[in-house]
């Protein structure tokens, strides 16, 4: 059974309003109707990104992701792939 996502609703309401199906005139978002950006908050997705911004930003979206539940599955297998690299070079040694 599928879980339907909040968002979708969102989203599918946020479409129809700027499409123009809503029964509604099309929603346009104006400059002059935009919330102000807060410091430090990329506020235009077409705006050139500071390097060391982004560079920064990634790694601490990395760090974040890998002290949680994919760093420990990662650890896992990367364990496994060392017990398994480990088996088959004893194995090889007893052969000869």
């Amino acid at each position: 059974m599928k879980v339907d996502d909040p968002t979708d609703d969102v989203l599918a309401s946020l479409r129809r309003l700027t499409a123009g199906t809503a029964d509604l005139p099309v929603l346009v978002l104006t400059p002059d109707l935009r919330v102000p950006a807060q410091p430090g908050e990329v506020h235009d997705r077409l705006a050139p990104i500071d390097e060391d911004v982004l560079h920064e930003l990634v790694r601490d979206l990395l760090a974040e992701e890998l002290q949680g539940p994919l760093g420990e599955k990662i650890t896992r297998n990367i364990r496994k792939m060392v017990r398994a690299e480990i088996a088959r070079e004893l194995a090889m040694r007893d052969l000869k």
